[in-house]
């Protein structure tokens, strides 16, 4: 029997999950009982003319990444069995001048400026924002910062494990394992493995019905702005790795008293002193249109190896500026610090929090499992065929896992299923994300995350299994923003910080405060952990430390807010407005308060200033369970004021501990129901609370078991509420 010669560029063969030879070419032949015999060739004719090229000549606006295989092919076409016109070795940098839709192939200068070639991208490290590349046969042939659906790439980061051979080993495309063993022909084939005290008597029964309101619509995606961008977004991330691409700026500010005490600015890196270090007074630039005037006060000067730097000094005050500007054809990675007694250019930093209690703290059970293809009934060989696409399991379910929440049966809630992405097989590197975020991404170990953007349907962002990753946010920025439906956003680790401009002052909740030439903007202004315009979304088993908000939901619908913590903010750490059908379950509220001046400027106040572990406005059909909130100015607020009431919140199971001014405030909201929570000391560090509840202007329903025990009684709080608001 002929056998069938199969063009294929490559096989392994594998004896006890070993690989033992790999081929060009094989040969099929069919036996008895459709079995089929493999007969493996080592190639008689090696690749002839191929190209161990240089790195081309660098081109300005290309993108660039560097080579991780040990020799890498360089193919005409992007795909595995394209003609291979040239190698590369590990180390090189390549220009990247178009990618494919999926992410998964370079077009690269090679063998210089002018010519073109494809390599795979699963063997780069890339230098620059995936976002910078075009697509291959797009529109627009120029390098942009527009968003595509691509799934961001993984590049792996384990040291390839050499054996001795005759030659080296070269790759197209990624194993399911981290490790590459040295072998004697290029691979292109991925394998991939799948994988008792005073109560009252409840005035009615308690009900949470759901109320018929619309449905937030997500825009389809954010506009972000980056921080550093431009002055109106100048970063105050001093004291931290920051990595500069080619042709850019990136702009700073600091705070600085005007007394003519000295100013130090220090850049630092390998490369710096190919950047400029620009610096300008508060008069030279407009953050609201982000016009600069004039030529910079001062300029860096390369005053050692590696380091840039200028001294100064100014009799006035206010908000200065620094520009970090590239303009080489690299990217360049570079460190900034700016210091001095009468400056302040760090943000306001939260205590490193103790995860070692962390368990300590509620969680509620979730019951996770995976949907199944339906079962696939006897039929007919034809129906069958036209039928072949209805039995098999649709992609978009494959991809999900089901989590199913159950509610404590007094609460009246039924249970629900929610169906959301799995975490990805592998992680994404910082350097692999787009400025929006567009598909499912897994953070890698070890590594820091600035900034996410995400927009879409069915997609997550996952911590990394040992929790060792971080997504960081410095002052008025979120560390991660995140609008659309049917989002998870699980297991992560957030880092934020409160600007230095927002120390000390009273919080507004609302998007403005005051009138006319006295107003000023609030809400979400401040920045913090995360910002959740979404619907339909979970977040869970995530930890937020520090930010003036942990985390801030705007206009969401069906949300699950599910066993995280948040920890030190300097304003909310649950921040809500306008939302429906929230639920908000076994989370830590931990120590959101701060101190601040008086509004009129008279008098300071050594906490609250509109602080709270949780705050809602203008909200309706929410319910809480299980959550235990310390500390915090007010722990839980349900605020009616300004003709924004609530409606229908529950509060079932709840603990507050110490917190220095009302454990549970309510003002001017409906149907807001009390069951089995509690008010008291801190068993952590001794601090009494102060009120149980202040109820002003609100109707509530008592439920039974409330365990109110603060320096004021239940009767007291309830009289002096009540008395002192007015009745809606």
């Amino acid at each position: 029997m002929r056998p069938a010669l199969v063009d294929t560029d490559i096989l392994s063969l594998f004896f006890r999950d070993h690989p033992i030879v790999k081929t060009h070419y094989f040969f099929l032949f069919p036996l008895r009982f459709g079995a089929l015999v493999v007969i493996s060739l080592f190639s008689l004719f090696p690749i002839s003319s191929v190209l161990l090229a240089a790195t081309p000549t660098p081109i300005p606006g290309a993108a660039q990444a560097i080579v991780t295989a040990e020799v890498l092919n360089v193919r005409a076409a992007p795909n595995a069995t394209a003609t291979v016109v040239g190698r590369v070795n590990k180390g090189a940098t390549v220009q990247i001048l178009a990618r494919t839709a999926d992410n998964s192939w370079w077009q690269i200068a090679f063998p210089d400026a002018v010519n073109r070639a494809w390599i795979a991208a699963a063997y780069t490290q890339l230098l620059d924002p995936i976002s910078a590349i075009p697509i291959f046969g797009a529109a627009t042939a120029t390098p942009s910062r527009t968003a595509t659906s691509g799934a961001p790439m993984n590049t792996p980061t384990s040291t390839a494990t050499r054996t001795p051979t005759a030659t080296s080993t070269s790759a197209d495309t990624p194993t399911a394992t981290a490790t590459r063993t040295a072998t004697g022909t290029p691979t292109d084939t991925p394998t991939i493995t799948p994988t008792n005290t005073p109560t009252t008597t409840p005035t009615g029964t308690p009900t949470l019905t759901p109320t018929v309101t619309p449905t937030y619509t997500p825009s389809p995606s954010p506009t972000p702005t980056q921080q550093g961008r431009n002055p109106g977004a100048a970063s105050i991330g001093y004291n931290s790795d920051t990595m500069i691409r080619r042709f850019s700026t990136i702009w700073y500010r600091f705070e600085y008293r005007g007394d003519r005490s000295p100013i130090n600015v220090a850049l630092e890196g390998f490369g710096v002193q190919d950047l400029e270090l620009q610096i300008f007074t508060p008069e030279q630039v407009d953050p609201k249109t982000n016009e600069v005037r004039g030529a910079p006060v001062g300029r860096g000067s390369y005053s050692r190896a590696q380091a840039v730097t200028w001294n100064g000094s100014f009799a006035q005050g206010g908000t200065f500026y620094i520009a970090v500007i590239n303009k080489t054809d690299r990217t360049i990675i570079y460190r900034l610090n700016a210091s001095g007694p009468a400056v302040t250019a760090s943000a306001i930093t939260a205590p490193e929090p103790g995860t070692d209690n962390l368990p300590d703290f509620p969680r509620v059970k979730i019951e996770v499992s995976t949907p199944t293809p339906r079962a696939i009934v006897a039929m007919d060989y034809k129906l069958a065929w036209d039928s072949l696409g209805l039995l098999l399991p649709k992609l978009d379910e494959v991809a999900l896992t089901n989590y199913g929440i159950f509610h404590p049966p007094e609460m009246g809630i039924p249970p629900m299923i929610l169906s959301l992405p799995k975490p990805p097989e592998k992680c994404t590197p910082p350097n692999q994300v787009g400025e929006v975020i567009t598909q499912s991404i897994k953070l890698c170990p070890n590594s820091v995350y600035l900034n996410l953007n995400v927009a879409g349907s069915g997609i997550g962002v996952f911590g990394d299994d040992a929790g060792s990753a971080i997504v960081k946010g410095e002052g008025r920025s979120f560390a991660l923003t995140a609008v659309g439906e049917r989002l998870t956003l699980q297991g992560l680790k957030v880092q934020s910080s409160t600007d230095p401009l927002d120390a000390n002052i009273w919080l507004c909740q609302y998007e403005k405060c005051g009138d006319g030439p006295n107003a000023f903007p609030g809400s979400t202004i401040y920045g913090g952990g995360i910002l959740l315009k979404a619907s339909q979304s979970l977040v869970s088993d995530v930890t937020v430390s520090g930010g003036t908000t942990g985390l801030a939901i705007i206009s969401g619908a069906d949300n699950y807010i599910i066993n995280n913590r948040f920890l030190y903010q300097t304003g909310w750490s649950s921040y809500n407005r306008y939302i429906t059908r929230n639920y908000f379950m076994g989370n830590a509220l931990l120590y959101a308060n701060r101190s601040c001046k008086a509004p009129t400027g008279k008098g300071f106040f050594q906490s609250g200033c509109e602080t709270a572990g949780w705050v809602c406005i203008g909200c309706v059909d929410i319910a809480l369970t299980d959550n235990e909130c310390r500390g915090s100015g007010n722990c839980y607020y349900v605020n009616g004021d300004g003709g924004v009431p609530s409606f229908n919140v529950k509060f079932f199971r709840n603990t507050c501990f110490g917190s220095p001014h009302n454990c549970y405030e309510v003002t001017y909201s409906k149907n807001v129901w009390f069951e089995k929570n509690t008010a008291a000391r801190d068993p952590k560090t001794g601090l009494e609370c102060n009120y149980p509840f202040w109820v002003g202007g609100s109707e509530i329903v008592w439920g039974r078991d409330n365990n109110w025990a603060c320096t004021v009684s239940p009767d007291r709080a309830k009289a002096r509420s009540q008395s002192s608001t007015e009745n809606p």
